[in-house]
């Protein structure tokens, strides 16, 4: 009878002490694992923690954002506070603010949520894939926005028609695309540089 006792107060105490370890008591705070802020979840569910998170975070936490029209404004914020950032992982943020700018997000829904938050300005879009390249000269998306920019010319309104240097953006992106695996990039590249042959 003593032993079933006492075997009952250690499993009791036992499992006080697991409850009051991982839980905390009102006297101190829990103790946990310390969690990383880099998913989109994790980022959107807590807003000031996406505003101190690096620029990965603060990207993925935007886009999220700019999927509902009661949130796009706090994407853009967490856009531009990536590009805050600096360095090559804001390069991302660069190129999605500039889709929004240039009106050819891939989400036409994002691009309704956002169409009394920015104005349309092609030419701010081409100023930010330039700051994408300027920081990470492999990141093909902005190459190929850029060539594109060049091929157009006026239908765009960014730049002037320069078909030499949308042949440079289509030539380096491609093959960035391809190390990188992006399929559906090099494809995109192809096309381009082979309608201008």
């Amino acid at each position: 009878m003593i032993g079933a006792a006492a075997v009952a107060l250690f499993i009791i105490g036992g499992g006080y002490f697991a409850y009051s370890h991982f839980m905390g008591s009102k006297d101190e705070p829990a103790q946990q694992e310390e969690v990383s802020t880099s998913s989109a979840t994790q980022a959107s569910n807590n807003p000031a923690q996406a505003e101190t998170g690096d620029a990965k975070s603060l990207t993925t936490a935007a886009i999220s954002d700019l999927k509902s029209a009661g949130t796009a404004g706090q994407g853009i914020d967490k856009l531009n506070q990536a590009i805050d950032k600096g360095g090559k992982e804001s390069v991302e943020a660069l190129y999605t603010l500039a889709q929004l700018y240039g009106r050819v997000y891939k989400d036409k829904d994002v691009l309704a949520n956002v169409e009394n938050l920015l104005p349309k300005d092609t030419k701010k879009a081409h100023e930010l894939n330039e700051k994408a390249v300027a920081l990470d000269a492999t990141y093909y998306p902005s190459l190929y926005e850029l060539g594109c920019d060049y091929m157009a010319g006026d239908a765009r309104g960014a730049v002037e028609r320069d078909i030499d240097k949308a042949k440079q953006y289509f030539t380096s992106g491609v093959e960035y695309a391809r190390q990188a695996g992006d399929v559906g990039f090099t494809e995109r590249f192809e096309i381009r540089i082979t309608s201008l042959e």
